[in-house]
């Protein structure tokens, strides 16, 4: 596993995708494959229009989201909640 796909915006109102190199797995780093992502009204619209007042910079590609449903591939030494299999939810704040 050394690249992830990303769903981004790859210019105004133009969705595509981003292929990354992943960095190293971390000692308390988890990765995890997305199965499913939540969309917000509130929050990837106004990404979408350009009308976000949080985003200063619309530098593109730029990747959306804040919530998401997966299964864990790998996770480093120090790991000990969750194990590769898992399914987890991801959630940060906004």
């Amino acid at each position: 596993m050394n690249t992830t796909t990303t769903c981004c915006l790859v210019e105004l109102k133009k969705p595509g995708y981003l292929v990354r190199n992943l960095p190293p797995l971390g000692i308390h780093d988890v990765h995890v494959r997305t199965l499913a992502g939540a969309i917000s009204i509130g929050a990837e619209l106004s990404q979408w229009l350009e009308q976000d007042m949080t985003e200063t910079d619309y530098g593109y590609p730029l990747e959306t989201g804040y919530e998401n449903y997966g299964k864990v591939l790998a996770v480093g030494e120090a790991v000990q909640t969750v194990k590769p299999g898992d399914r987890v939810v991801g959630f940060y704040g906004h």
